[in-house]
């Protein structure tokens, strides 16, 4: 049977923990130091020393705090617990975004919706839009709304032939971030169906737009990555041809490795699109901190590997929404490129849109790779900082600060500097009206930027804003 704690998460605090889950979210290791105010307290008052835990195997562990406690055992874990314990659940969400999603009428809708007086297993048969069951108010223009599954199938016979449901409860979970414009489904134990009934409800409750099928780029997921201090440790490719028969390239494995060293990875990176992310997080609670591996696929679904507090969504979605406000300067180089396919296919006499990609996007990335501090941004982010390094450098293009020469000496150029110039005058020639430009005075710019202090892609945005005016 499923535990009616299996599928909560912002609801935990409202629902506590159990012993068991206590004790499966501690380690011996927690019970061994004799720094714990709980140990301490218990090593100064009995007979038991620090030795006696540290020598001693877990079960041994066990039983010589037991036996010095005279029957206090789960209160002495609860107090271990709020300390060391790795709270919070498992998430597993569907990410959606919209606009004018009120927070005044959402509540009141849910309000009247409420069925918070009735049995849950009685709500079995409903539909889901009449199982809500709880709405929490939180903070900042946050609601927490529990919806009862609707499963005829979840019943059993009991000894005298008469049908009843098993003693647990499904729930779906949503988090709506009304001033953010966001919100997060739980998709555990949720088929599309039921993720998208529940998208359409809140749309309606709140008299807002929800984006049906919200996808992200590959470089709006790696920038997510770097706003949350992820370690890379797997990336997928899809929609890439990279030689006969390769279809899509994969990479996984330790976070300290580059995936660009890959064969297959490497031209993948040049002109394949990322359909999902894997990377390694460290979530913090109350001073305590535990490593978590947070899958994030390009449909807006995200998944983690242990337990967090709904703070972890809750920055994951802060960080997303602050993301796609630059999103026109996030997009991928290849498809800025694809727009103009045909007129590609007509000046390059050999090898056609992808060769012109793959020289194209190496010029990129080798001047990224020669100004920026490797130290400073993971491996796999180079190609974000590739793409937004053309896309600030096409922006400038349409101002007017770079028709005349520069008023410095121009820097070093970076290598294949000739493939580079070539792309921003093609695109100049492709997409402005006004295609004359200085080159030496657009490359100063650019330069000035490649060597500033920025650790993120906002950053970099926000830097080029404040001092060219884009």
């Amino acid at each position: 049977m499923i535990s009616a704690m299996s599928r909560i998460y912002f609801f935990r605090d409202d629902e506590g923990y159990t012993h068991k889950e206590r004790m499966r979210r501690l380690h011996v290791a927690d019970f061994q130091d004799p720094d714990l105010p709980p140990i301490r307290n218990l090593i100064d008052r009995t007979p038991l020393t620090a030795a006696e835990l540290q020598a001693a195997n877990k079960q041994e562990v066990y039983n010589k705090l037991q036996s010095r406690l005279n029957g206090d055992w789960k209160q002495f874990v609860r107090q271990v617990f709020q300390i060391r314990g790795e709270k919070g659940d498992l998430f597993n969400f569907k990410l959606y975004f919209g606009s004018n999603i009120s927070y005044d009428t959402l509540y009141q809708k849910a309000a009247e919706k409420l069925r918070e007086d009735e049995d849950h297993e009685n709500l079995y048969n409903s539909k889901i839009r009449n199982s809500l069951v709880n709405v929490v108010e939180r903070d900042n223009g946050v609601l927490d709304l529990r919806f009862v599954i609707p499963d005829d199938q979840l019943t059993e016979d009991d000894s005298e032939g008469n049908t009843r449901y098993g003693a647990f409860n499904r729930y779906a979970e949503v988090r709506v971030y009304t001033e953010e414009g966001a919100l997060a489904i739980s998709r555990r134990a949720m088929d599309d169906d039921d993720i998208s009934q529940l998208r359409n409800l809140i749309e309606s409750w709140s008299e807002g737009d929800i984006e049906p099928q919200p996808q992200l780029t590959p470089n709006e997921m790696l920038a997510l990555e770097n706003a949350m201090d992820g370690q890379n440790i797997g990336i997928d490719y899809g929609q890439f041809k990279g030689g006969r028969n390769i279809k899509k390239a994969r990479y996984s494995g330790a976070s300290n490795l580059s995936p660009l060293n890959s064969e297959i990875v490497r031209p993948a990176s040049l002109n394949g699109r990322i359909v999902k992310l894997k990377f390694e997080h460290t979530h913090t609670v109350e001073d305590h901190s535990w490593d978590v591996k947070i899958r994030f696929q390009y449909e807006c679904e995200l998944s983690a590997t242990k337990e967090t507090t709904p703070d972890c969504i809750d920055q994951l979605v802060a960080e997303l929404v602050r993301i796609r406000e630059h999103k026109k300067l996030l997009r991928t180089v290849t498809d800025r490129l694809e727009e103009h396919r045909w007129k590609i296919n007509n000046q390059t006499a050999a090898g056609g849109i992808r060769t012109y990609l793959n020289r194209r996007n190496l010029a990129l990335r080798t001047a990224v790779d020669s100004y920026v501090d490797d130290s400073r941004i993971e491996a796999v982010e180079v190609q974000m900082f590739r793409d937004l390094f053309f896309s600030l450098g096409y922006e400038l293009l349409k101002t007017d600060q770079i028709k005349n020469p520069p008023d410095t000496d121009v820097p070093d150029y970076p290598p294949q500097d000739a493939q580079l110039k070539g792309l921003f005058d093609d695109y100049a020639r492709w997409d402005l009206a006004d295609p004359n430009y200085n080159f030496d005075r657009l490359w100063c710019q650019l330069h000035s930027l490649l060597i500033s202090e920025f650790t993120s892609p906002v950053d970099l945005i926000e830097t080029a804003k404040s001092e060219f005016e884009i």
